[in-house]
């Protein structure tokens, strides 16, 4: 398997993957908790095109 060479996301540090190695590309069990909490806590985000939202499709019951 070939290894990688990344940064954690979290804490910034150099990562080499392992075989087996569950938490890659995070550093640490830790950071990857860390990570979870901000997508749970919604720090993450996705851009959306407000042109295109839900809520302009037709037959949706939000039509007036």
């Amino acid at each position: 398997m070939e290894q990688k060479k990344l940064k954690c996301p979290v804490c910034k540090k150099f990562v080499t993957s392992k075989p087996g190695q569950q938490p890659f590309p995070f550093c640490s069990e830790y950071c990857q908790a860390v990570d979870l909490g901000r997508w749970i806590n919604e720090e993450y985000r996705v851009p959306v095109d407000q042109s295109s939202t839900e809520r302009d499709l037709p037959g949706d019951e939000f039509d007036a």
